[in-house]
Parts: structure tokens; sequence; C-alpha cells
């Protein structure tokens, strides 16, 4: 497998495109040449961030501090998915740091084990960027499900309260605002794919054709990666709202928002 060799001429070579492209915006006097630097410069403090993680991880090579890292950049997708969802509530992160975790561990090692026939999946260089992968396309579905389920339960308690009065089960009753949230996912599922399928998706295969794979595995890869992803939010959500039913009904299976206010 063939690495790349970036020399100091040549790293200056690189961030020369970058500032070329703001001499060229400024001097044309388009205003957003400052939100294309501040844009870069958050770019490239997430890639060194994440870069830095990694290293960390293979310079340790111990699979608790691989599984230390992954729970970190889990928790800041919990809490990026709980202010993007708009429940108002802090201790909703928890579990959904737990649905997402167990989903990612699962069916991370299910991809990297039983899909792709991978011997050594704990190894930093390849479990990381797989959890970081499959961490950034669940966070907008699982915000999306979340909001359409919780503001379901607030806006929608009659219909609730209608079905168990009639003998349907707890299970029964709150099916619909299942629905609704699986719904959401799904559709926030279909929006991102329409992209990834045409800029994404192709240019992992091209890096992984950089890096030596076949083109039929690479191609694979990509397809079998795309049904990780619409599996990961709907497991994701469930585990969630089974995590956080204490916080959404009581004991004796009444809705504790009732009354209040969105």
């Amino acid at each position: 497998m063939t690495g790349f060799q970036f020399s100091f001429l040549g790293c200056l070579m690189g961030l020369m495109l970058f500032v070329a492209s703001l001499i060229g915006l400024y001097m044309w006097g388009v205003r957003i040449w400052k939100h294309v630097l501040f844009a870069f410069l958050k770019m490239a403090g997430a890639l060194c961030l994440i870069a830095g993680l990694l290293k960390l991880a293979s310079w340790a090579d111990n699979l608790l501090v691989s599984l230390l890292i992954a729970g970190v950049l889990n928790g800041v997708a919990a809490m990026t998915v709980v202010r993007k969802s708009r429940i108002g509530q802090a201790s909703f992160i928890l579990p959904v740091f737990g649905g997402q975790l167990v989903s990612l561990v699962v069916l991370g090692l299910f991809f990297l084990c039983v899909v792709c026939g991978v011997s050594a999946p704990f190894r930093p260089q390849m479990f990381l960027p797989m959890m970081g992968i499959l961490l950034g396309v669940m966070v907008t579905p699982n915000a999306k499900a979340l909001a359409a389920y919780y503001d379901g339960v607030r806006h929608h308690a009659q219909r609730y309260h209608f079905l168990v009065g009639n003998g349907a089960t707890h299970h029964e009753a709150v099916a619909y605002f299942h629905r609704q949230a699986l719904q959401c996912a799904a559709a926030a599922w279909v929006q991102r794919m329409a992209l990834t399928s045409f800029l994404s998706l192709p240019v992992v295969m091209c890096v992984l054709l950089l890096y030596g794979v076949p083109e039929i595995e690479a191609a694979l890869w990509c397809l079998f990666l795309a049904g990780v992803m619409i599996c990961l939010p709907i497991c994701s959500v469930f585990l969630t709202l089974f995590l956080a039913r204490k916080y959404v009904f009581d004991i004796y299976g009444q809705i504790k928002w009732e009354g209040e206010s969105h």
C-alpha cells in the first residue's frame, strides 16, 4: 500500500492554494471571503484534532484507549443530537449517548468482521475511522427522529390517552410516535444519500483505489457501507427511546410532559 510523502515545501504549496483563493475573492470584492476563511480554519482544526486522537490511539495501541476516544466522540455527537432536536432537556444526553454507542459498536464490528472480513477490527487505524464515519452520518437522522417523537408526545397526548383508555397497551399506543420517528429518520437518510451517493461515496471509493484496494472490493465496501448508514440511525433511535422512556412516561404510563409548552 503506497503512502503519501509530504515535504515542507509541498505543504507550503498546498496552503498556497487556499491563500490564492482567498486573495482572489478579496480582490474581486466578494464579501464571503471571511466566511470561507473561517470555514477553512474550522475544518483544519477538526482535522488536526482527529489526527491527534488517531495518533494517540496508534501510539498507545490499546483497546481501552480506542474505546475511550470513541466514547468522547460519541459524547460530542450525543450533545449535538440533543441540541439539534431542540428537546430542551440535558438529561436526554445520557440515553442518546447509550443508544448511539451500542449501535455504533455492534453494527460497526458486524460490518468490519462479518461483512468485510477484517481480522483485527480493534486496530486504531481501522476501528476509530469506522466509528467516525458512522457517527457523522447518524447525527442529523437521529436529531430529526427524536424531535418528531417528542413533539408528537407533547402535542398529541390525547391520542395516546384515547388508545390506552380503549384497551390498547402502552407499546400499541406509542407505535404511532415510533412510526413518525422512523419516518423522519428514513427521510433524513434519503436526503443524505442523495448527496452522498454522488459525492461522498465516490470520493471514498477513489481514496480506496489510490491505496491499492481492488475496484470490485472498493465498490462493494461503499455499497455495504450505505446499508450500515440506514440501519444505524434506526437502531440508535429505538434504543434511545427505550432508554429515555422514564424521562417521558411515569411508572403508570402517564405522560410527564402533558401540559408543558414546547
